[in-house]
């Protein structure tokens, strides 16, 4: 792995240590890729019996077993969604690191109801300047705007909006009072706290849970915002 550039938790630690051959599959496909190297490490992914979960604007995400691998580099731009995107690759070493922190934080306030995905590292390789980060998949949890829109597809679009706004308006006095006045608060800056509406995607509820804004559990995903790497 002399390509690679590695930021690691005490969790990641572990788990490289561990030899996990199915890790170690996909950190191959992706440090040997000569370029895209979101498809070699999809490929890969794919063969091991895994599958993709999720395309972000600069990022693709696959499920395989319980760990979630996302790759982001200059080729993996979503061009047909987003045309006029400049080639951009997310600092994955940034969201893990700030996400191991907050993850630490949350642990120590269960009663908030708010977690985050556990971290274990992140990659950059010089060959191709793509980067992988590892993290824990949150089996059983989909995006907040899927949530929602099973729970409001019975209303109309009016009383769906207003609803939309409730429920944002308790998920950031929830945040508030978990994180806010803490240096972490800062790095929250994906979440468009400060809108009508939180950025839907990047809160995770439990698929079945209830429409009970005061007490869904919530996970926190993708943050900071993405930064350019140079």
């Amino acid at each position: 792995m002399s390509s690679l550039e590695i930021i690691s938790t005490l969790a990641g630690d572990e788990l490289l240590a561990s030899n996990n051959p199915q890790v170690l599959a996909v950190i191959d496909a992706f440090e040997h890729a000569s370029h895209k190297p979101e498809s070699a490490v999809i490929e890969t992914v794919y063969n091991l019996g895994g599958f993709y979960t999720a395309a972000g604007r600069f990022s693709h995400v696959m499920r395989l077993g319980e760990y979630a691998f996302k790759v982001s580099s200059p080729s993996s731009t979503a061009s047909e969604e987003y045309p006029d995107d400049e080639p951009y690759t997310e600092n994955t070493a940034h969201q893990v690191s700030f996400l191991d922190s907050l993850y630490s934080h949350l642990s120590a306030i269960p009663e908030s109801g708010i977690t985050t995905p556990r971290q274990y590292f992140a990659m950059r390789s010089a060959r191709h300047s793509g980067c992988l980060a590892v993290q824990q998949f949150m089996d059983g949890w989909v995006i907040l705007g899927n949530w929602t829109d099973r729970a409001y597809r019975f209303i109309g679009d009016e009383e769906a909006e207003a609803e939309a706004v409730s429920l944002s308006t308790v998920i950031k006095q929830r945040v508030g009072r978990a994180i806010g006045g803490t240096d972490l608060a800062k790095g929250l800056n994906d979440l468009r706290l400060d809108e009508p509406t939180v950025h839907a995607r990047n809160f995770l509820v439990p698929r079945y849970h209830p429409y009970e804004p005061q007490t869904v559990p919530l996970c926190i995903i993708d943050q900071p915002k993405s930064f350019v790497l140079g």
